[in-house]
């Protein structure tokens, strides 16, 4: 039986300069589940959430959100990610 899933990813990569940050990230998230992401500084966590929510765009890879992949987050798909970050930012297509 497979579970369906709200959120995949297959072999996400994104580096800046020639410093790579992920390398071949596998996730599942099932539907109704929620995920919390744990590590030390520089693990790549924040740059993971950044590719999810489509702040940032992976080098290489699939990402899946909601059964659809996806290459940029629309908005409509962006409204439905919760996120909280440890720091406060503001990013000018985000909405109350």
């Amino acid at each position: 039986m497979s579970e369906e899933l709200q959120l995949s990813t297959e072999g996400l990569n994104r580096s800046f300069g020639r410093h790579a940050v992920i390398r071949g990230l596998d996730l599942r998230v099932p539907t109704g589940t929620v995920y919390g992401f744990l590590g030390r500084n520089g693990a790549g966590k924040t740059t993971t959430i950044r590719m999810i929510m489509g702040i940032l765009s992976p080098d290489r890879g699939t990402l899946t959100l909601g059964g659809k992949t996806v290459r940029r987050t629309s908005p409509r798909l962006r409204a439905s990610i919760g996120y909280v970050s440890q720091q406060q930012h503001f990013y000018p297509w985000m909405r109350v």
